[in-house]
């Protein structure tokens, strides 16, 4: 397992562990050891959960509070999938990058202004001329057009 898994995994844990659970894996770290957020070396404590992990307690609070890679980057993700799952074409009128030189972007079949939200299975891979002709019309023989591509 990478480093990051281990990492995420160890917050999964935290967040949804009782407090007795958690003092039964912290133990004090030898002296000299440093926290992995602030190198200090007073007050850490070791945390065993697979590999390892050091932290003092307020690092221990900002690592529990910070936003998580994949939330940050969730967006990317969600959008390569979309363009993977269209095979990187315009549902709407079929044009690529490749063969016609488009610019690919990926559009809500129900409008956020709308009340659309951010799923797999709202999003679309559109040409910019063809989400521009659309704009935040809501029509059912596009809801159905989109969908039927998918």
């Amino acid at each position: 397992m990478l480093w990051w898994q281990e990492r995420r995994k160890f917050k999964e844990w935290l967040l949804n562990a009782k407090k007795r659970e958690i003092q039964e894996i912290r133990t004090r770290a030898k002296k000299g050891i440093e926290c992995l957020g602030c190198q200090t070396t007073r007050y850490v404590y070791f945390f065993d959960f697979g590999g390892g992990f050091f932290y003092c307690n307020r690092c221990l609070e900002k690592f529990l509070n910070e936003e998580d890679d994949q939330q940050k980057h969730g967006r990317l993700s969600l959008r390569f999938r979309v363009l993977e799952r269209d095979g990187f074409r315009c549902v709407y009128c079929g044009r690529n990058p490749k063969d016609d030189g488009v610019r690919l972007e990926v559009d809500h079949i129900i409008p956020k202004s709308k009340g659309g939200q951010d799923t797999l299975d709202n999003l679309v891979t559109s040409c910019s001329e063809c989400n521009q002709g659309k704009k935040d019309f809501v029509t059912d023989t596009i809801v159905e057009y989109a969908r039927r591509k998918l």
